[in-house]
């Protein structure tokens, strides 16, 4: 593992070999804690055996100039010293030959986690998009991250039931062909009986389809060869979609065009689910089960015996796991006063509404499964909602993770609420579809980063700092997940022929911000990368559809770098706003391309996504562009440095003209400098 990933990531080749230590050679030496060697290894370096660091994530780490010797208490224990010394390595850049050039820091580090559970949870991937979850998988294993929690529903091949994913893709490309329901209703969910409220419909599972069970195998035994435990969430009762659609006659309410919910009450919903429980089984081998159950949305507030029937229903699922040795883990929020317990709204639709708001009451249900079935692991969301919902679940006996953990809110508190030794960990939730597109859209990797910094230190530093050294690390981390290097750092590597050229801008429209008394770009070069400002002010398109300035360009090039700022805060959509994810990130104008031969292409340019507003902080991260502060940290001014891929590298490109429209936030770009990479060739 440690000889792919330094030829991977660095272009250095490292030969494995088992054999005896000789103290005077340079070697790189790993082991178990408990080795001889190992052992052996740490007292040359002054290190002696301490046993609390002899457990199954432990592991201990010295560099020197003559070794290096990683111990872990366990082979998941090595593995999470072979990341810390990832993490050590400095790449120089390609030496004069095909090979890289790199250091490793001089450490000793003994390191063991914070907290035991250390999740993310997603939704399984598309067909296309599973290259890509294999990549994030890599960046979950490289900080230490250990679960993974994959929202099943109707996206793996069923052979008992092939309907059920016939029927989840006619429900999902018709979710998706009804256009935005938030535009038309408020809710971006299908509408019951009478207009009623139901849970969300999660259609970007699977990408709106279903994967193969070899695929879905593939992708379980990729995350167990990086150490993370595979918990499949197959939902009950609740957000069943997939299951009610498929067979109407088990629907809840029954008549419902399309319902989230199945009967409990009706036998048949149990045989289904259990068929499609046996298939998940055999394909994730799970120590443990995700049973959902959350936002049950089937019922009235008034209508009585609910918690009894939600409490029996979960049971016999839980019953049924506990029978084929698999433990279950579910949303608590139906069993917490003051979130979903008491169920919400009218009996009936109130006059003039356009949608009916009315949700089941489960009192009595906390009392029957901590009686019948306290080792339930409860997932805790609703400690954003109410203040003492960790106490509620404590009290009943229950373990817990917090579910949806966002480690920014609260953050100084979390150190002492993980304290508690009934709080195993967290999970941070993505709830989009599972590519890189939506998860750099949403800020997805920088709240994973967050939180996964909490859970395995137990500790807090200072959160602008840590947002901070997440923006240094987002360049390295999205080249991991899109799997490509990107012709900046070509440069930077020395690979051969490669080299930036600045590029002059000429502007039409002169901006009147006052950023130039704020900013010094000749001393400010965005890192290495040399960047010439426009020849008299800024180019700001703040005119719809005019040209506010031209690049020169005059050549053929393998990117081009753009320092750009917003003149003002923009919109970017919440993640269930839209179906169309393309439209999220407010469109602010776009650099119009053109080349020698006639052909034009466009360069969106969208708030959030590739642009921020200059007075934003670290804390407004970006994924498809570099951070760059062009001030100082007291008084930030905050460019994003968005490099373009050109598609056609071995053609000209005479011009690109920068053109605003009219964004609703009336925010517009401005352009600070601009440089290309020259490829080697020249046509």
């Amino acid at each position: 593992y440690l000889s792919f990933e330094i030829a991977r990531r660095y272009k250095i080749p490292i030969i494995c070999k088992l054999r005896k230590v000789n103290p005077n050679r340079r070697t790189i030496m790993l082991g178990l804690l408990s080795d001889k060697q190992i052992i052996k290894g740490f007292a040359n370096a002054g290190v002696k055996p301490e046993p609390r660091w002899n457990v199954r994530e432990g592991y201990r780490l010295v560099v020197t100039p003559l070794q290096i010797v990683v111990g872990g208490g366990s082979s998941q224990g090595l593995f999470y010293g072979v990341q810390s010394l990832l993490q050590l390595v400095r790449y120089e850049g390609r030496g004069n030959g095909y090979s890289g050039k790199a250091y490793i820091r001089g450490a000793k580090i003994s390191d063991r986690p914070f907290k035991s559970f250390r999740g993310v949870h997603t939704f399984l991937p598309a067909r296309e998009d599973i290259p890509f979850y294999k990549n994030f998988i890599r960046m979950l294993a490289f900080y230490k991250i250990n679960k993974l929690i994959i929202e099943v529903g109707g996206g793996m091949r069923l052979d008992r039931h092939p309907e059920i994913n016939i029927a989840w893709e006619y429900f999902t490309e018709s979710m998706y062909d009804k256009g935005d329901t938030f535009l038309q209703y408020g809710e971006q969910v299908p509408l019951g009986l009478a207009n009623r409220f139901q849970g969300s419909p999660h259609y970007e599972l699977a990408g709106g389809s279903w994967l193969s069970k070899a695929e879905v195998r593939d992708i379980i035994d990729y995350a167990r060869r990086h150490f993370i435990e595979v918990i499949p969430e197959i939902q009950g009762l609740s957000h069943s979609y997939y299951l009610a659609i498929a067979h109407p006659e088990i629907a809840d309410p029954h008549g419902t065009p399309w319902p989230d919910s199945y009967d409990p009450g009706n036998s048949l919903s149990y045989k289904i689910l259990f068929d499609v429980i046996d298939e998940y089984l055999e394909v994730f081998k799970p120590q443990m089960v995700h049973i959902g159950h959350d936002e049950w949305r089937a019922r009235i507030k008034s209508q009585p015996g609910n918690g009894k029937v939600f409490a029996e229903d979960v049971l016999k699922i839980y019953n049924y796991l506990k029978s084929k040795g698999v433990q279950t883990m579910m949303w608590a929020d139906q069993l917490i006063a003051g979130h979903n317990l008491e169920g919400f709204g009218y009996d009936k639709p109130p006059p003039g509404s356009q949608v009916w708001y009315s949700w089941p009451s489960t009192k009595g249900a906390p009392k029957i499964l901590a009686q019948h079935a306290p080792d339930i692991l409860m997932v805790n969301w609703s400690w954003n909602h109410v203040d003492n919902s960790v106490e509620q679940l404590k009290e009943r006996g229950w373990r817990q993770i917090i579910g949806n953990f966002d480690g920014e809110k609260n953050y100084k508190k979390w150190p002492t609420i993980f304290t508690d030794k009934t709080i195993l960990g967290a999970e941070v939730s993505t709830w989009c579809k599972a590519n890189e597109y939506m998860y750099g859209l949403n800020n997805i990797i920088p709240k994973i980063l967050i939180g996964q910094n909490i859970l395995w230190s137990g500790k807090n530093v200072e959160l602008n700092s840590l947002y901070k050294h997440i923006a240094g690390q987002m360049p390295r981390i999205r080249e991991t997940l899109s799997g490509r290097t990107f012709p900046s750092t070509d440069v930077l590597n020395g690979r051969k022929g490669y080299t930036f050229v600045t590029l002059r801008l000429h502007p039409k429209i002169h901006c009147s911000t006052d950023l130039s008394t704020k900013i010094n770009l000749t001393k400010n070069s965005a890192g290495q990368i040399p960047l010439q400002p426009a020849d008299s002010g800024f180019i700001g398109a703040d005119s719809t559809g005019v040209s506010a300035g031209i690049i020169e360009v005059n050549a053929n090039a393998a990117s081009i770098l753009f320092l750009q700022v917003s003149s003002a805060k923009g919109n970017k959509l919440p993640i269930e706003r839209t179906h169309y994810t393309a439209d999220k990130a407010e469109l602010l104008g776009y650099y119009l391309v053109h080349y020698v031969d006639g052909l034009e292409e466009s360069i969106p340019i969208r708030y959030g996504q590739n642009i921020i507003y200059w007075k934003s902080g670290y804390r407004e991260q970006l994924y498809f562009a570099k951070l760059v502060n062009l001030a100082d940290d007291k008084n930030p001014v905050m460019a994003s440095l968005y490099e373009w891929v050109c598609p056609r590298p071995n053609k000209q490109i005479k011009y690109i003209e920068l053109i605003g429209v009219a964004a609703k936030s009336k925010a517009y770009p401005i352009v600070l400098g601009t440089t290309m990479v020259k490829p080697p060739f020249v046509r």
